[in-house]
Parts: structure tokens; sequence; C-alpha cells
């Protein structure tokens, strides 16, 4: 039975972002106006925000299921290099999930029984895969010093409207973005934070970096959950799959 390749599941984050910590000595900048994509915002210093981050963490720890999307965008020596996935999770170890590595496309499926991933169109059985614990990896979040954090403007996600909340510091590895061993790497977060269950709905991160000889990587990640709990939610067999393995059936 086949392994899943790295680029695989969350995983895929660390091979891109592997493009600017390998190789070459790196001096980590934090994030600007004329480097990163961002958006200037009205904000002031919330001396509450801290105590809501924490809050909203420590809620997600009781999530067991949630759909996730997440995009990951990196430019480096003029090129640009564009990761997302999107699906369903049921932990500690189901999953449903479409991912896409500079315009290619990846699956996954695994239910209780069975594991499935697909490339170049076609299903193939693989090793289970053993997802990454995202809320332990935010749990890493409230080890920080508090930080000065400030509000942004309230936002709609899914219907829902969400408290903004933003700091500067040290990046953490965080959902599975990973940071460079023994390096600092000043990040901006971004927290969106439901108005109403205070549960994270959304993280975004922003850094760039200046690598020798190489010039500036700019990272921009972001990760947004929903049906955080929701009953509803649930992670099913592709009818491509189904399809397939009906056939291969009749063959046998």
């Amino acid at each position: 039975m086949r392994r899943i390749r790295p680029l695989m599941l969350l995983v895929m984050f660390f091979a891109v972002l592997s493009l600017g910590v390998s190789g070459c000595g790196i001096h980590y900048t934090a994030p600007n106006a004329q480097e990163a994509p961002s958006q200037t915002e009205e904000k002031h210093v919330d001396p509450n925000g801290w105590s809501a981050i924490l809050e909203a963490i420590n809620k997600n720890q009781t999530v067991t299921k949630f759909g996730m999307n997440g995009n990951l965008y990196v430019r480096e020596r003029g090129r640009t290099h564009l990761s997302s996935i999107y699906g369903n999770v049921i932990l500690p170890d189901q999953i449903v999930m479409s991912q896409s590595v500079d315009g290619r496309s990846y699956y996954i499926f695994q239910d209780q029984h069975s594991s499935y991933y697909r490339e170049d169109g076609a299903w193939r059985p693989s090793s289970r895969v053993k997802l990454p614990d995202i809320w332990a990896s935010l749990e890493r979040l409230t080890k920080m010093n508090p930080p000065t954090v400030y509000r942004l403007k309230d936002q709609i996600l899914i219907s829902s409207n969400t408290h903004v909340y933003q700091l500067e510091a040290d990046a953490v590895p965080l959902a599975g973005f990973p940071v460079p061993e023994g390096k600092s790497v000043p990040t901006l977060y971004t927290f969106y934070i439901d108005a109403k269950t205070h549960y994270l709905m959304k993280i975004e991160m922003e850094s760039v970096s200046g690598v020798d000889d190489v010039g500036t990587f700019v990272t921009n990640a972001s990760i947004q959950f929903f049906s955080l709990n929701d009953d509803n939610l649930k992670v099913e067999m592709p009818p491509e799959l189904k399809n397939q393995l009906k056939e291969e059936a009749k063959r046998k």
C-alpha cells in the first residue's frame, strides 16, 4: 500500500514554505505595507483583546468536527506560489479534503475504515494519515507573553459577525505552518472570533523574510474554520471514489 506523499494534507504548507528556509541564510523582518499584500485598517489598542483570544483558543479545544478552508501565498524571486485546502475533519483521524499546490490538485479521503488519495485522476489506497493536532498548536499561542492587541472593525464570516483582533509576535508552529528552528520570525496575526459562540473562526498570518543572495520572501497564510461541532458535518466517501470502487468490483 502506497504512502501519501508529503504534499498531502496540511503538510503541503511545509513543502511550500521550505522554499524560504532551506540552504540560505535568512533574516526576518516584520510585515510592512510595501511587501505584504495587506490592507491598512482602522484599529485601536484593546486591553481585553488578549483575554478574548485566549478564551476563543480554549473554546476551540472542545471542537471535534469542523470544516476548514486554508490558503497559502508565497512570493520569492518574482515568482508566486499558491496552495489551498478545503474539506471536513472529524477528530482524531477522519478527513475528506481537496488540495491545490501551484495549480495541481490532490484529494484525500479517510474514514474509520479506509484511506484513499487521488492524484492524476485516479483514487488509490493509502496508509492511514496522522492528522496534525490543530488545537494543540493553537494552545502554543497561550504560552506567549501577553502582547499588545489591537481591535479592528467587525467582519462577517459565513453570515456570522466576528470580532477581529490583531497582534505582532514571533511565529509559533501553528496549525501545520512551520517555523525554522532557532529563528525569530516576526509575524502579524489576525484573529476572527465569533461574536456569539466565541469560537475562533479564522486566523491570518503575514511575514516578510529577507534571504541572503535571493531577496525577499513574502508569506501570507490563512485558515478559516466553519461548521464547528455541527452534527450535520460528515466525512463521506466522494462519489467519484464510490463509482471507481464499483467498477473495480465488477472487473474482479
